[in-house]
Order: C-alpha cells, then sequence, then structure tokens
C-alpha cells in the first residue's frame, strides 16, 4: 500500500498548455475548453482565475516532497 512515489493535485499545467492564447480575443469558454475549469477564482474579481497545481514524490516513510508547484493566472476584462 502507500502513496504513489509521484502525485500531483491540483490542475498543473504544463507550458505548452497555455500557448495560443490573444488578448482581447479569448474567452472564458475557450479557457474552459482547453485548460478546464479554473482550480479557484478571485473572491473579488470573478474575473480573475487560478491553476493551481503541485507535484510531490513520497519516498519510503517520509512525507511527501513538493517537486514542482505552478500557478497560472488567467485575467478577463468585462467584454
Amino acid at each position: 500500500g502507500g502513496a504513489p512515489p509521484l502525485t500531483t493535485r491540483g490542475t498543473f499545467l504544463e507550458p505548452e498548455r497555455v500557448h495560443g492564447f490573444t488578448n482581447g480575443v479569448t474567452t472564458q469558454d475557450d479557457i474552459k475548453r482547453q485548460l478546464g475549469s479554473p482550480t479557484a477564482t478571485d473572491p473579488f474579481d470573478r474575473n480573475t482565475w487560478f491553476y493551481i497545481g503541485e507535484k510531490t514524490e513520497t519516498k519510503a516513510f517520509f512525507m511527501p516532497k513538493v517537486e514542482a508547484r505552478r500557478v497560472v493566472k488567467v485575467q478577463f476584462d468585462e467584454a
């Protein structure tokens, strides 16, 4: 049993997934189609989305160690 050695939590976006968006053209639906739903949204600004993910590695009986953490922030204007 035990945890798998490498675990991904949240939405860990590889760099190639966040290319191809155009300021002023890409819509919220476009982003959702390509990246999925955001991990979180800004509680004070519904037009700010966050995709947050981390990869952890567990060795033997030690606590999981964070190997990589990535936060992608997407902001939309009212249009």
